[in-house]
């Protein structure tokens, strides 16, 4: 079987991760896969190639001359499925399909009837030529296999996915355009329940179309047994280091073990009477619970948070439950967070939310409680020095970060957006806040941390469980198998 997977380019994004292991995991089973992008080449492009994976780029300007590109690759590679991830990529495989045919494949997988040209490499232009390896230039229309005029020629089953509606408003006129081509998908694969009945909700013409399948992890690369045990030293880097690009943390700490949370029964300021509420089941407000400071005696209580710093991800909201703790007295916390600065051109420079987050960082004095570390690549050591993770964004598809920590064996602060409530009633392995109001955020925090080791064991030890009953990469490689099967026999 012939795989194509279509995306905007290999970024350090979540979705680019998943199309990244989903590829690995289909080459590993036998099938022949490709990967074309149209946004051009990246750096991660090579470790795909290194696997003996396909990587085709291009860069044409307009919808039209995409799809004339996607068109050549098409009749070149001749795919039994195309698989688009996110709503661009998506549309341009729905609108590709409807204007080639590709010659018929062998549909039995990894029997090695489907093996790719030996031309070298082929980069598509914009112009609507390409170039193989051996540098001549030719038309994108002549890009056939040498046996596809003697093949019966069929349109490749197509896939959309990532389509996730709270990215996207109703009345942004940007949504309805993409639901209308999902429709001529065969499949709309999203990661959640939630995401599912709300497209089906919006586009009743999909309903019985939408399939799930969540997100995949190495549950062996993601483990408890990355936990470090070895304690902090007193003086081992908790300060904001403020530099010409604003605050940045160290990106490397000594090894850190649990803290056992003791409450030491000092009385403190309440939040005012119904401030935090919280939307989960077992986290209501009570005042009394705000009343207790947390001994330093061995180390902070760490959270972590993984995500690049923009609006999405509330760093503000986050900064601002921080302050909310420290002004009734909650001490004994700090809170790491790993991602870039911000998307795009503002990765390096900081995006507006991640300097209004300094700012109030440095109006409320909490230089040694939150620190920005940046990008780093050894997510599941920084996660193994934590004690908890909290993710407090305002939307989401389904967030890798979530699922890395819960393999790492770590209990949750999570917002009620996407399926994070439902990860949450099912493993009863954390706190759902309601992410608009800081204050809830505070004491789902304050929850966290005043629970007894033994209980945030027994939490860490559910959030691994679930994660490798519903996260594991076989199991996600395997239903993405099972419906690439299904569609080609159909």
């Amino acid at each position: 079987m012939k795989v194509a997977l279509l995306i905007g380019g290999l970024g350090r994004g979540g979705t680019e991760a998943q199309l990244m292991r989903l590829a690995k995991g289909l080459h590993a089973r036998g099938l022949v896969v490709e990967v074309w992008c149209y946004a051009g080449a990246s750096n991660l492009d090579a470790e795909l190639e290194a696997l003996g994976i396909r990587v085709r780029t291009g860069e044409g300007g307009s919808q039209v001359a995409k799809i004339r590109l996607i068109r050549g690759w098409m009749r070149e590679f001749q795919p039994d499925v195309m698989h688009g991830f996110m709503k661009r990529a998506s549309s341009l495989a729905v609108l590709a399909g409807f204007a080639s045919r590709t010659g018929a494949r062998s549909r039995e997988l990894g029997d090695g009837s489907a093996t790719r040209r030996e031309a070298g490499s082929l980069e598509l232009g914009d112009r609507g030529h390409c170039s193989v390896s051996s540098g001549e230039s030719i038309p994108t229309s002549q890009l056939q296999s040498p046996n596809s005029s003697r093949e019966a020629r069929r349109r490749p089953a197509v896939i959309g996915s990532d389509l996730s509606t709270a990215t996207y408003a109703p009345w942004r006129p940007s949504l309805w355009p993409s639901l209308v081509l999902f429709g001529f998908a065969k499949v709309v694969v999203t990661q959640t329940e939630l995401n599912r009945k709300s497209l089906e909700r919006l586009a009743p013409w999909l309903r019985g179309k939408v399939k799930v399948i969540r997100n995949g992890l190495d549950l062996t690369r993601f483990c408890p047994a990355s936990r470090g045990n070895g304690p902090v030293s007193p003086g081992e880097d908790r300060s904001l280091e403020l530099g010409a690009r604003g605050a940045v943390g160290p990106a490397s700490r000594g090894g850190d073990g649990s803290l056992d949370i003791e409450d030491r029964g000092v009385e403190g300021p309440a939040l005012p009477e119904g401030a935090g509420n919280l939307l989960s089941r077992t986290a209501r407000p009570n005042s009394e619970l705000l009343s207790t400071n947390f001994s330093r005696e061995a180390r902070p209580f760490r959270f972590a948070v993984v995500g690049s710093v923009y609006r999405v991800k509330n760093p503000v909201g986050l900064v601002k439950a921080v302050a909310l703790l420290r002004e009734r007295g909650v001490e004994g916390f700090r809170v790491d967070w790993y991602g870039r600065f911000g998307l795009g051109s503002e990765a390096e420079s900081g995006s507006t939310d991640y300097h209004e987050a300094l700012k109030l960082i440095r109006e409320h004095g909490l230089e040694e409680v939150v620190v920005f570390h940046g990008e780093t690549s050894d997510i599941p050591d920084r996660l193994g020095k934590a004690d908890g993770l909290i993710h407090p964004s305002l939307q989401e598809g389904f967030p890798n970060a979530v699922v890395e920590a819960m393999a790492c064996g770590l209990p949750l602060v999570v917002s009620r957006v996407s399926d994070l409530p439902l990860v949450v009633e099912t493993a009863e392995n954390g706190e759902v806040v309601d992410q608009e109001d800081p204050a809830s955020i505070a004491e789902g925090m304050r929850r966290l941390m005043e629970k007894g080791e033994e209980e945030r064991k027994a939490m860490g030890a559910r959030s691994r469980k679930l994660a490798e009953e519903w996260f594991g990469v076989e199991r996600f490689v395997g239903e993405y198998v099972a419906l690439y099967q299904d569609l080609v026999n159909r």
